[in-house]
């Protein structure tokens, strides 16, 4: 398991770390995490993608 990314669309330029399980070529796959989300949904926030998406990972420079 690894931790990546993901991205809220209703912020700005922010970003929040979740659990994902990595397959070939920087495909992951975005497992469940109540720490990270339940938390966060509560407040209606957005996020870009949810758990149960396979996502493709790019090196991003803050």
């Amino acid at each position: 398991m690894d931790i990546i990314y993901v991205q809220m669309v209703d912020a700005v330029d922010c970003w929040v770390p979740v659990d994902a399980k990595p397959f070939d070529n920087n495909l992951y796959l975005i497992l469940e995490n109540d720490d990270c989300y339940n938390g966060i949904l509560e407040f209606g926030e957005l996020f870009e993608f949810f758990p149960g998406d396979i996502v493709e990972v790019i090196d991003h420079s803050w």
